[in-house]
C-alpha cells in the first residue's frame, strides 16, 4: 500500500515530479526522460504504465487489465479489478526502480574497472 500511496502523492521517484521539485537544479520537462528504457520518452506515469519497454513483461503478466476501453489513465484506474490494478502499479514501481538500480550499478562497476585499468597501466611493476 505504501508504494501505491507514493504514486498517488507524486513521491515515487519518476523523472517528472523529481525534476520539477529539483529546486535550483530544475530540469526542463522535455529532459525528464525515462531512465529505465532509454527511449527518450518523458518519464511520467502514463509512460510507465502503457509504453515503457522495460516494463513490457509486466504488461504481459497483467494483460487482462489492458483492453481498448482502458487505454487512458482515468479508464485504467476506474476498472472493476481494483486489486489487479493495485498489484500492477506496485509491480511497475518496483520493477522500474530495480531496472534503474541495475543500470546504474553496472555503470559504476564499468567505471571502476576503467579506473583500475588506467591505474594498473600507470603504476610501475616494482610498486606491486
Amino acid at each position: 500500500m505504501q508504494r501505491f500511496l507514493q504514486l498517488r502523492l507524486g513521491c515515487h521517484g519518476l523523472p517528472i515530479p523529481t525534476g520539477r521539485l529539483a529546486g535550483a537544479g530544475h530540469v526542463h520537462r522535455a529532459n525528464r526522460v525515462c531512465l529505465a528504457c532509454n527511449s527518450g520518452a518523458i518519464g511520467d506515469e502514463k509512460h510507465m504504465y502503457f509504453e515503457c519497454t522495460a516494463l513490457a513483461p509486466l504488461r504481459q503478466q497483467h494483460a487482462d487489465l489492458f483492453t481498448p476501453r482502458t487505454d487512458t489513465m482515468r479508464s485504467f484506474f476506474a476498472q472493476q479489478d481494483h486489486l489487479g490494478v493495485l498489484n500492477y502499479v506496485i509491480d511497475c514501481l518496483n520493477m522500474h526502480r530495480m531496472t534503474i538500480f541495475v543500470k546504474f550499478f553496472f555503470f559504476f562497476v564499468r567505471a571502476a574497472c576503467c579506473v583500475l585499468r588506467v591505474a594498473l597501466r600507470t603504476c610501475d611493476m616494482h610498486d606491486l
